[in-house]
Formats: structure tokens, C-alpha cells, sequence
């Protein structure tokens, strides 16, 4: 009989783990999680969201986030010619 090697899944992560994979700030979960719009787990120390939970916050929001827009250095400055 051959031997079943067990692969553990990660189904929590903590909002700083789970902040990239959704292309959102940790501070945008925060407060997600802190208007109730996020449900987290808590107890274990830190703030940890399902990923049946991630998922469906994901699905729910209505526009994904932009990437953030940095100014040029250039702008507003003239050029020594």
C-alpha cells in the first residue's frame, strides 16, 4: 500500500499576507475588516481571513484597484537649458 504524504494548504492568512494577492494595501483590508465588509478571524493574535472569505469579498467588490500613480520628478520643474 503506498504511503499518502500529507500537503498542507494554507485556508487563512493574516491581511499583510493577503493584501498582495488581492492587489489591495493592508490598510485598505483593515479597514474592510473593521466596517464588518471583511470577516476575520480572530483570536489567534493577529487579524486572519479565510480564503472562502477573500474570494468572496474579492467577487463582491465593484471595481478592482488602480494601480497608484506616481508624479514625475520633472513636473511643475523647468529644465536648466
Amino acid at each position: 500500500m503506498d504511503k499518502v504524504e500529507f500537503q498542507p494548504v494554507e485556508r487563512a492568512f493574516s491581511l499583510k499576507e493577503a493584501a498582495p494577492q488581492c492587489g489591495a494595501s493592508y490598510s485598505t483590508l483593515w479597514r474592510a475588516a473593521c466596517r464588518g465588509d471583511l470577516k476575520v478571524l480572530a483570536g489567534m493574535g493577529r487579524m486572519m481571513v479565510s480564503a472562502l472569505e477573500l474570494n468572496r469579498f474579492l467577487s463582491q467588490t465593484k471595481t478592482p484597484p488602480k494601480p497608484r500613480k506616481r508624479k514625475a520628478l520633472t513636473d511643475g520643474l523647468e529644465l536648466p537649458s
